[in-house]
C-alpha cells in the first residue's frame, strides 16, 4: 500500500513541488518511533489506494502543517479532493485541535497563481475554511543541496476562532515553526550541507520578519491577492475616499440641483432666501440618499445615512 500511494504521490506532483520519495520513504519508516509529528496516509476507495497525504502536527506551536494531498485519476474529482481533505482535517481536529492548520499554496515558476490547479486546490481549501493570509511567505527548497531554490507561495490558514486577521507576531512565529519543526527538521537526518540550509530558512525568515512588522495585523480572507500587509492594503485602496468620477459626478448634480432652483426663482415668486433654502434643502437630501445608497463612498453624511437606513429597519 505504501509504495503505490508514493507512486500516486510521484505521478500526481509536478517536480518542482515534490520531495523525493526515498526520503518520504525513510521517514514513513522512522515515524512510528520518533516524535517528531509527521503523519503520511493513502486514501483507498473500493479497497484501490487512490491517494496519498502527508501532514505533521508542531506541538511546540500548535499547528498542524498539510504538506502534500494528491488523488489519482480516474478517482481525482472536486468530491475525492474534498473528501479526502475533510477526514484529515477531521484527524487533526479529533486528535490535536490545534490553534492552527496551516498549507502553502504555491505560485507558478512565472510567479502566478491563476492556473487551473491553483483555483482548484485554492476552492477545496476554501471550502473547508482556509484562509489566505496577505503577508509575505516563500516555500523553502525541497533539497538540501540546493537550499536557495525558493517558491514564492501563500499560506492558508484554518484557524480555530475563524478570525479574519492574525497578529503579525503570531504570524512570524507561525512561519518559524514551519521553517524550524518542519522543513529543517525533515532534513535533520541528513549531516551534509544542514547547517547551510538552517542559515537560509533563519535569513529568510528575517526578510519576512522585516516586511510583516510594517503592520500590527495580517488580512485573510477568501482570496488570492498580492502579498500585501493591511497597512499597506488600506494606503493602497481606501473604499472611504471617492474616485475622481464619483466626485466629477456629485459636482454636476450639485450643479443641476442649483440650475433648477435659479430657473425656479426666476419664473417662480421664490424670494432669495426661499431659494438659498430649498437649495440646500436639496443638496442635503440628495446627500442622504446617497450616503443610505452607498456609505463606504461618502464620509461627510455616512452617519446620518447608517441612521436613516437603521430607524427605516427597525420599522
Amino acid at each position: 500500500m505504501t509504495e503505490t500511494a508514493l507512486a500516486i504521490y510521484a505521478q500526481s506532483t509536478p517536480p518542482y513541488e515534490r520531495t523525493k520519495t526515498s526520503e518520504i520513504r525513510s521517514w514513513i519508516s522512522e515515524s512510528p518511533h520518533n516524535s517528531h509529528g509527521l503523519h503520511f496516509f493513502a486514501l483507498k476507495i473500493n479497497d484501490r489506494v487512490c491517494g496519498f497525504g502527508e501532514l505533521r502536527y508542531i506541538a511546540s506551536s500548535d499547528v498542524a502543517i498539510i504538506d502534500y494531498l494528491c488523488v489519482a485519476p480516474p478517482d481525482s474529482s472536486n468530491a475525492a479532493y474534498f473528501t479526502f481533505l475533510e477526514m484529515i482535517c477531521g484527524f487533526v481536529q479529533n486528535t490535536w485541535a490545534p490553534s492552527y492548520v496551516v498549507t502553502e499554496l504555491l505560485y507558478n515558476p512565472d510567479g502566478s497563481t491563476r492556473d487551473t490547479d491553483n483555483r482548484y486546490w485554492f476552492r477545496m481549501l476554501q471550502l473547508q475554511g482556509f484562509k489566505s493570509t496577505h503577508a509575505p511567505y516563500y516555500q523553502p527548497s525541497l533539497e538540501i543541496d540546493h537550499p536557495d531554490q525558493w517558491r514564492d507561495a501563500v499560506l492558508m490558514v484554518l484557524s480555530a476562532d475563524q478570525s479574519e486577521q492574525l497578529e503579525g507576531q503570531r504570524y512570524i512565529r507561525i512561519v518559524k515553526s514551519i521553517f524550524d519543526d518542519h522543513y529543517n527538521s525533515w532534513f535533520s537526518i541528513y549531516r551534509n550541507n544542514s547547517e547551510q540550509y538552517k542559515e537560509k530558512l533563519i535569513n529568510k525568515l528575517t526578510q519576512i520578519e522585516i516586511e510583516v512588522r510594517k503592520s500590527p495585523y495580517i488580512k485573510m480572507n477568501g482570496s488570492i491577492r498580492p502579498n500585501t500587509t493591511v497597512e499597506q492594503e488600506s494606503k493602497n485602496t481606501d473604499p472611504t475616499f471617492p474616485s475622481i468620477y464619483f466626485t466629477l459626478f456629485n459636482v454636476v448634480i450639485v450643479f443641476l440641483i442649483a440650475g433648477s432652483m435659479f430657473i425656479s426663482a426666476s419664473y417662480g415668486d421664490l424670494s432669495v432666501s426661499d431659494t438659498i433654502l430649498l437649495f440646500s434643502s436639496s443638496v442635503i437630501t440628495y446627500l442622504l440618499i446617497l450616503s443610505i445608497a452607498l456609505p463606504q463612498k461618502i464620509t461627510l453624511a455616512a452617519k446620518a445615512g447608517e441612521i436613516v437606513k437603521t430607524l427605516l429597519s427597525a420599522r
